[in-house]
């Protein structure tokens, strides 16, 4: 059998038992051309039937119709708002005319209510401009027509001279055309973005094969090198935003299916209608909570617009919470403290290039919050272990995917204090060297004779961490994840939480080694500063933190990245107090300062903090420099301070406080009369993609998903990001701890 083969699969064959539902068989003619690339791979295919497909077909179609509705982010245009200014000004003028046509007998001084009426209207309808849903526009056009034909018909005046308002037929007449032409802009409008996804979404009753006209495709050619289990080819019949009209469209599934022949596993969805979207990733049987729905795409996944171009990713992120905290509640007062840590794992969509979806980021739940004391039914493992499974990455099924496997071209190798150390490697045993690296040079296994030869990298000892999604349970594997923890500030629900995360890992791109966590502290959801900095910062939600450090070291992660955000910066330093007898002590740190006994002991079971990052901390400057400074350079020799000198949140809180906050801090900071072993980034002159309060904008702005990608990924220090930082001086011949941007402000262009 050869490497390229053409097998038609047709879905009237005896060898399927497949059947369409109120279709005859006899006049079907649908074939289905497949180029299987590896001979060693089964030529059996499963041809999916309209029926199979069309549950699948409803949750993509909903996914339409969510993208149609919700529309996408778009630029502020000066040129629309200047016209509708000038549009609002007339229409005003015009009714301060028929209003000023009635009141002739009035004195002038006594027409100031005309005057404050135009200037609250105006500033109203610039308010619904702005603000208000399209649908409050839509109602105000119909009623400035309205009124211009109304001071028409009145000859400049909103009431005729003799009568009162709408005293004669032709008014009656447009007051009720008015009145039905809003109605039924409400009506279409309430039909259009909130019942009809519910219907495509639930409705049983809605016959999807009918509805949509789905018809099995017939004469499809289908490359397919892995031999995945079933295909599908249909058409159908929809409407397209682009064209306001309806056109036929192509739907093509491969992949995995479950016994009902439906999505279930890895699998792609290829839809070729302008509003359509490709899609790769994980599809799975059950639509979170009590839903239960069969192909469901549930990520990790990578999906783009057929038309659009967009681009939206889904990842996976774990977070952890306390147990009487639901996860997308938000309170105004905290609740009373009770113990117990749940863990869970979410789905988190979102747009990553292109147009910008206003639906996303979106998170769903993949398991449920269950104790951490609790135990998987099946394997009787702790519940983190199962976590760590379902916290696959797409990364780690690229080969799945017709992604061939990148050929390793770079090794990337650092000196650390206690040998060198490899970015994506990890030693096969304690005895690999680590005072010297040797690098070969390799042919890459392939599977055809006849192909190219290609070469990769191997280092003797090492083993990348880098590894198919199938080899995530193995115990080499496990013993070289690294994790990120990501504990966020106040008013923040455990939901946002990862959303926020699960953007910044979207534009990151992390290798699949790396397993993102977040660490919701209790109360965080509340509005109430004072509560929560009281409840999150007490003993208890430190033992919190401690427990979930020993679960990630009995699960057998190697090494931890915090990274923390505005009011998590200074929790951050609150739990540094559960470091101890969780992380290994720098090894440049003087013996004196390290208590050996302990470090002995625990040496081959401590996990490394091997870098934090504070994000726009709001923390006191003065603690940070008395206690919490030296908390974290005892564990961690990679911290950084990202700061911004307007910051209005942590100005506001400046006041208040009447200290200076860590958040705004743009200069050198010293401890013990040195500097510190920090790096200080400073964002203050960053202006893309940034809100007007400059406070959280670290997982959208590309300047700094980089820099932390190459702190986190590669654990470079700022002094090695010189293709993107630049160094403060602090006198001459002198050089400080504060690097700033290399970029120009968004205004610059080229003349």
């Amino acid at each position: 059998m050869t490497s390229q083969q053409n097998l038609a699969i047709q879905s009237n064959s005896s060898k399927i038992e497949n059947t369409i539902e109120g279709s005859d068989k006899s006049n079907m003619i649908n074939m289905i051309t497949i180029d299987v690339s590896n001979g060693n791979k089964s030529n059996q295919k499963r041809v999916l039937t309209t029926q199979e497909i069309s549950k699948s077909f409803r949750i993509m179609a909903y996914r339409k119709s969510k993208r149609q509705i919700r529309g996408r982010y778009r630029r502020r245009s000066y040129t629309r708002i200047f016209w509708f200014i000038m549009f609002m000004l007339v229409f005003l003028s015009l009714i301060g005319a028929g209003i000023g046509g009635s009141l002739r007998s009035v004195g002038t001084r006594e027409r100031w209510p005309e005057f404050v009426t135009f200037i609250i209207s105006f500033t109203i309808i610039m308010y619904v401009y702005y603000k208000i849903t399209e649908i409050v526009r839509w109602c105000f056009y119909w009623l400035a027509i309205a009124t211009i034909i109304l001071l028409i018909i009145n000859k400049g005046s909103l009431v005729s001279e003799d009568k009162g308002f709408a005293s004669t037929p032709e008014a009656r007449i447009l007051i009720i055309v008015l009145g039905a032409v809003e109605c039924l802009t409400l009506f279409i409008w309430i039909i259009v973005r909130y019942v009809y996804p519910r219907i495509v979404k639930n409705a049983k009753w809605l016959d999807t094969i009918w509805w949509w006209r789905i018809k099995q495709e017939s004469n499809v050619h289908i490359h397919d090198i892995h031999g995945r289990d079933a295909v599908g080819c249909f058409r159908y019949l929809a409407w397209e935003s682009y064209s306001l009209w309806f056109r036929h469209g192509a739907v093509t599934y491969i992949g995995e299916v479950n016994a009902n022949g439906r999505p279930h596993g890895r699998g792609e969805w290829v839809d070729d209608s302008f509003d359509g979207e490709c899609l790769k990733g994980v599809w799975d049987g059950k639509y979170f909570y009590l839903i239960i729905l069969d192909g469901v795409p549930v990520g990790p996944f990578q999906s783009r617009g057929s038309g659009t171009g967009d681009a939206f990713h889904a990842v996976r992120v774990g977070f952890v919470k306390n147990s009487h905290t639901p996860w997308n509640e938000q309170r105004l007062f905290p609740r009373p403290y009770q113990n117990g840590l749940d863990i869970a794992v979410a789905s988190v969509e979102c747009s990553v290039s292109g147009k910008y979806l206003k639906n996303l980021p979106k998170s769903t739940l993949i398991l449920s919050p269950r104790s951490r004391e609790s135990r998987d039914e099946e394997t009787n493992k702790p519940i983190i272990e199962n976590c760590l499974k379902n916290l696959m990455t797409f990364t780690s099924m690229e080969p799945d995917f017709d992604v061939e496997d990148a050929t390793q071209s770079s090794v990337f190798i650092r000196a650390e204090n206690d040998g060198f150390a490899i970015t994506g490697f990890y030693p096969i045993s304690t005895k690999t060297s680590r005072d010297e690296v040797i690098v070969k040079r390799v042919p890459k296994k392939n599977d055809s004779v006849h192909s190219e030869i290609e070469y990769t990298l191997e280092v003797n000892g090492w083993r990348p961490s880098v590894t198919s999604s199938s080899s995530n349970s193995s115990g080499c594997f496990r013993s070289s994840m690294e994790c990120i923890i990501f504990i966020h500030g106040f008013n923040c629900p455990p939901k946002y939480a990862t959303e926020t995360l699960g953007q910044f890992l979207a534009l990151g791109d992390f290798p699949s080694y790396i397993k993102p966590f977040v660490f919701s502290p209790p109360s965080a959801n509340s509005l109430w500063y004072f509560g929560v900095k009281k409840q999150a910062s007490s003993e208890q939600a430190i033992n919190d933190f401690r427990l979930f450090l020993q679960d990630l070291r009995d699960a057998g992660f190697c090494a931890v990245h915090i990274l923390s955000h505005s009011m998590g910066g200074m929790l951050t330093l609150q739990y540094a107090k559960a470091f101890e007898g969780i992380f290994q002590v720098r090894n440049s740190l003087d013996k004196d300062t390290r208590d050996t006994n302990i470090y002995s002991e625990n040496e081959g079971t401590l996990m490394k903090l091997s870098t934090v990052t504070l994000l726009n901390p709001d923390a006191p400057l003065k603690q940070f420099i008395s206690q919490g400074y030296a908390r974290l350079n005892r564990y961690c020799d990679n911290i950084t301070i990202y700061s911004n000198a307007r910051d209005f949140p942590l100005k506001i809180g400046e006041i208040i406080w009447r200290e200076e906050c860590l958040g705004r801090q743009t200069k050198d900071l010293h401890h013990d009369g040195k500097l510190m072993n920090v790096d200080l980034i400073d964002t203050t002159q960053l202006d893309v993609n940034i809100h007007k309060v400059r406070h959280n904008f670290f997982n959208l702005n590309r300047l700094l998903v980089d820099d932390l990608r190459d702190i986190i990924v590669i654990k470079r220090r700022a002094k090695e990001r010189r293709s993107r930082l630049s160094r403060k001086g602090r006198g001459v011949g002198l050089e400080g701890i504060v690097y700033t941007f290399l970029v120009a402000p968004s205004y610059v262009v080229n003349k």
